[in-house]
């Protein structure tokens, strides 16, 4: 003899709601959840052993990672485009990367089919200058001035190519939505 149960109904349909959801998760029909940080590597032409420029140039990047969406405690370093960016300047492009870019010239570029890439800025462009004259908080006074008043010196080019890269990186993070559609990256990232 077999005891069967009669389940309620409010039961019946959240056990078929749950099951379905289940079943779009495995299936792979559901989208994943975006992520809410990502890694940036920065390409530097080896050898880059002078540790006072990259001092300046992590500066630069934190002023720019700072500007928006920014807040206390923070375990990144800082925001681009509403997400926690972690930061590593290196000559080896390495792996794990959302991001590669290589904001001074005579870094050859590495192809890849993973990561978004980025190349040197012209720091002479009509947008380098926007960005390096308009911080994207507008309380906020230019990034040279920003920058000395952190440094004690005006920002050398290196550290205005680092600053103008992180600034092209947030706003294509942004419009982007995210760092889920590497494809989409590499297209907003392009010159």
């Amino acid at each position: 003899m077999t005891l069967t149960r009669k389940i309620p109904l409010h039961l019946q349909s959240l056990f078929s709601g749950l099951l379905a959801l289940g079943m779009l998760l495995v299936s792979g029909s559901a989208s994943p959840a975006s992520a809410h940080s990502f890694n940036t590597v920065m390409l530097l032409p080896a050898p880059y052993n002078d540790v006072q420029l990259r001092r300046d140039m992590m500066q630069a990047f934190l002023l720019a990672s700072e500007e928006r969406d920014g807040h206390p405690d923070e375990t990144s370093n800082g925001h681009l485009g509403g997400l926690d960016v972690f930061v590593i300047f290196t000559t080896e492009p390495g792996t794990g990367a959302h991001i590669i870019a290589t904001p001074l010239a005579g870094v050859p570029m590495p192809y890849t089919n993973g990561p978004a890439t980025l190349g040197p800025p012209d720091l002479t462009s009509k947008t380098a200058i926007a960005l390096l004259t308009t911080p994207a908080d507008p309380s906020l006074p230019p990034f040279a001035s920003r920058f000395e008043a952190t440094i004690g010196q005006p920002p050398g080019p290196e550290a205005k190519a680092v600053y103008v890269t992180a600034r092209l990186i947030g706003l294509a993070v942004r419009m982007a939505g995210g760092v889920d559609d590497p494809t989409l990256l590499r297209r907003l990232l392009l010159p």
